[in-house]
């Protein structure tokens, strides 16, 4: 597919258009296009052809855009990210922060400008590490997180860091991934007005490195907290937009997933299957991502045929959102079928896998 980049309404990124509509200044609309194509072109690379009925709720629909037929995926607090951006005004002049597709240095000049940018900046990375290029989201959080210390917005610091130290498990880089979780606890810390909300997810970030990193008692001690802070929260709260998608449902799931990392997966399985009776059922991309752990527990647990069939719903909403770290955990659970290969279950799965993700078909083993 050929994107149109000269100009017109009807194939300009829906950022383009919120900004360009209110007379923004023209270098501000240049980096948002500049930012919005990096991620259009995301959607393209990891399943942009799905039809628009197809996206899952946390996909941002752009119809109105893209012609009305891609979609960018934007993962659990993506959209939030571009939300708070498209609400923040007009918005001032700006010089470009990226050259041929790298992010460089700016000098904004007001920070509610500066915080837009970094917002920018760290939705591209967001979508950058969800489509595994992890350089690239490196160097897309890198930009975001300077640009925030700039707009002293320490929440959006804390938020930032906790990315960084989830992409660094993802890197089998366990202690990067704790020094970047405690970094972004101690901003939150210092923050005026940080939420219960931002210290439970934190915490459970911080499970997460602890647990890559086989620290039994470390991971217990933040899951209790996570689970102590979420209990703290308050229906006023002034929660930031981008940790809302922590509700109780991602804080069982994520408990699950971090006694999972433990390889405690008796303990684990009740919770994410408990986490995802409570999903909502239109939030298709992470279905898929949690029905991947509950199949993965289920397995470490010897229960073959349970797994597989856990495993193959998964399939259904993982063809839906084109995420390519989705698709990873599946060729994960598929690599870890490699004993069980010839068993009608496991054929099954890959047979069910092969026909609704083909991408990933062409990377399985013989």
């Amino acid at each position: 597919m050929h994107l149109d980049r000269s100009g017109g309404r009807g194939h300009r990124p829906l950022a383009v258009i919120a900004i360009a509509d209110h007379q923004a200044p023209a270098s501000f609309v240049t980096l948002v296009g500049q930012l919005g194509y990096v991620l259009v072109d995301l959607g393209l690379q990891r399943g942009g052809q799905h039809p628009a009925g197809a996206l899952p709720d946390d996909v941002v629909d752009q119809r109105a855009g893209l012609g009305g037929s891609v979609g960018i995926h934007y993962a659990e607090h993506g959209r939030a990210f571009l939300t708070r951006v498209r609400s923040s005004g007009l918005l001032g002049d700006q010089k470009s922060i990226t050259r041929e597709g790298t992010p460089v240095r700016v000098q904004p000049e007001a920070d509610p400008q500066i915080l837009s940018i970094a917002q920018l900046a760290g939705l591209t990375g967001w979508t950058c590490f969800d489509a595994r290029q992890y350089n690239q989201a490196r160097a897309y959080f890198t930009e975001a997180l300077q640009l925030a210390e700039e707009s002293d917005d320490r929440q959006f610091m804390a938020n930032v860091l906790a990315c960084m130290s989830l992409q660094a498990t993802y890197e089998d880089k366990p202690a990067d991934s704790l020094a970047f979780v405690t970094a972004a606890q101690d901003q939150a810390r210092s923050a005026l007005g940080t939420t219960p909300r931002v210290l439970s997810m934190l915490s459970m970030r911080e499970a997460f490195a602890h647990g890559a990193l086989g620290n039994r008692d470390s991971t217990h001690r933040a899951i209790g907290e996570a689970h102590r802070h979420f209990e703290q929260i308050g229906v006023s709260d002034p929660d930031p937009s981008w940790v809302n998608y922590f509700d109780e449902p991602k804080l069982i799931v994520d408990t699950g997933i971090a006694h999972g990392r433990l390889g405690e997966a008796a303990t684990a399985e009740p919770l994410i299957a408990d986490a995802l009776r409570r999903e909502d059922r239109t939030n298709q991309r992470g279905r898929a991502f949690h029905a991947f752990w509950l199949a993965r527990t289920q397995l470490d647990q010897g229960k073959l045929d349970q797994a597989c069939d856990t495993a193959t719903q998964a399939l259904v909403p993982a063809s839906a959102v084109a995420s390519e770290r989705v698709s990873g955990h599946l060729r994960e659970f598929y690599d870890q079928l490699a004993p069980h290969r010839q068993k009608p279950v496991a054929l099954a799965f890959e047979a069910r896998l092969r026909e609704l993700l083909p991408p990933v078909s062409g990377s399985l083993h013989p």
